[in-house]
């Protein structure tokens, strides 16, 4: 399934066209190849509902059983607490850029790991390959948070 995407991906380049414009030939295969690939995931998620489900709560303890984990909102109050510590000059600003510096690197380090368990799930549990611009609503329908059919109630 995954080289048949990159089949069309390649015919819809050769299309001989001045302009790639969404109003012609070029937006007509662009809308196809789009629609084709919502229908394949949504249909592999209908059929592998379960099994996916399962394999996702597994990703999701990997990423637990890091001993160090920063959410967004973790980091931001973190870094208040050094601004803080700064205004109050309990931490002189080398100080401050030291653990900032620290910090971010954290942030980065539990960010770069979620990444490659998330991008292994993906990669070994679907057929077809999951770009990251649908991933979220992906994983939005996995959990139950997002419908999988239109105008249904979750």
């Amino acid at each position: 399934m995954k080289a048949y995407l990159s089949v069309q991906l390649i015919e819809l380049f050769n299309i001989e066209e001045d302009v790639k414009s969404f109003n012609g030939q070029y937006g007509d295969r662009v809308a196809e190849l789009l629609l084709n690939e919502t229908y394949d995931i949504a249909h592999y998620l209908d059929k592998e509902m379960t099994s996916i489900r399962g394999k996702l709560d597994n990703a999701k303890d990997n990423i637990n059983d890091f001993p160090v984990q920063y959410t967004n909102d973790e980091f931001i109050e973190k870094r208040r607490e050094l601004k803080q510590l700064l205004k109050l000059r309990t931490l002189d600003s080398k100080g401050y850029q030291k653990e900032l510096t620290q910090l971010r690197k954290k942030v980065e380090e539990f960010d770069q790991k979620v990444t490659v368990i998330m991008d292994a799930f993906f990669e070994n549990n679907f057929p077809m390959c999951i770009s990251h611009g649908t991933r979220d609503q992906v994983l939005g329908i996995i959990e139950g948070k997002k419908s999988l059919v239109a105008g249904s109630v979750k």
